[in-house]
């Protein structure tokens, strides 16, 4: 009898179980993977995250050279 048989046969009913949902969930991803792409407000994504870089690294630049940004919230502000 050879190390496969013997370790095919010590698996319980609950492992089979889970090792078929996580084939078939496999199986299903490969299988529906052409359907996913490019959305339809991937541009918008886009500019609102370029908007949202240029808006941070502004305010990381004014904080650092010391010059107060009114851009940066109150809530953020030290009272030094």
């Amino acid at each position: 009898m050879s190390w496969f048989s013997r370790f095919i046969k010590k698996i319980d009913m609950a492992t089979w179980i889970a090792i078929i949902f996580l084939l078939s969930l496999l199986v299903l991803g490969f299988v529906i993977h052409s359907d996913y792409g490019i959305s339809w407000d991937e541009r918008a994504q886009v500019d609102t995250g370029r908007l949202n870089y240029r808006y941070i690294g502004e305010c990381q630049k004014l904080c650092v050279n010391g010059i107060e940004n009114s851009l940066r919230p109150t809530i953020l502000k030290t009272n030094s």
